[in-house]
C-alpha cells in the first residue's frame, strides 16, 4: 500500500486591493518623440544613403541592408512599446 499524502492546505484569501498612485502618463509624449525620431532618421540617413547609389544593384542591396535593420528596430521596439499599447489611448 503507497503512504499516504497529507491533506492539501486551503488557497490563502485573496488579498484587497490596494489602491495605488497613477503615475504620469507621458505614453502620448513618447509615442509623439518616437514617430518624429523616426521619421528624421528615414530622412536623414536612409533616404540620401539610397539616392548615392549609382547602379540598381547597388540600390537595391543598400535597400535590403536597410530593410534588415528596420526589421530588428521594430522587433526591440514593439516589445518596449508593448506596454505602452495597453494604456495609451489617443485623445
Amino acid at each position: 500500500m503507497p503512504p499516504s499524502r497529507p491533506a492539501p492546505r486551503p488557497a490563502p484569501p485573496p488579498c484587497p486591493a490596494l489602491p495605488r498612485p497613477v503615475p504620469q502618463d507621458y505614453s502620448e509624449t513618447l509615442y509623439e518623440n518616437f514617430a518624429k525620431e523616426f521619421k528624421s532618421y528615414i530622412d536623414k540617413r536612409v533616404a540620401p544613403a539610397l539616392d548615392a547609389t549609382s547602379t540598381d544593384e547597388a540600390f537595391m542591396s543598400e535597400l535590403i541592408r536597410r530593410w534588415e535593420n528596420h526589421l530588428h528596430l521594430t522587433r526591440f521596439m514593439s516589445k518596449w512599446f508593448n506596454y505602452l499599447d495597453r494604456y495609451y489611448v489617443p485623445r
